[in-house]
């Protein structure tokens, strides 16, 4: 990929005012594995433009009715620590 068509890289701030949210919440959806997904460069996490804009397409609805493509518990449900699992270390 050369520089003409490397895809714009967003900070928490920049990726908070697109979806209006604060960079903490944003901080906490990555602990939690919840969208949009990111990208680690160093320590930093950056978002790629076309993922945050995938995530608002995603949310797109018809009506009120309209549960989309999922239930917010099955998006946002807290993962089963190895333990839980029954993964053996």
């Amino acid at each position: 990929m050369n520089e003409g068509t490397m895809e714009e890289l967003l900070t928490a701030e920049e990726t908070g005012r697109i979806l209006r949210l604060a960079p903490q919440t944003l901080a906490r959806r990555r602990c939690e594995g919840a969208p949009p997904t990111f990208v680690r460069i160093g320590r930093r996490c950056l978002y790629l433009r076309s993922d945050v804009m995938a995530m608002v397409l995603a949310q797109r609805r018809t009506s009120t009715a309209d549960p989309g493509p999922g239930t917010p518990s099955e998006l946002y449900a807290e993962k089963p620590s190895a333990r839980q699992r029954g993964d053996a270390s």
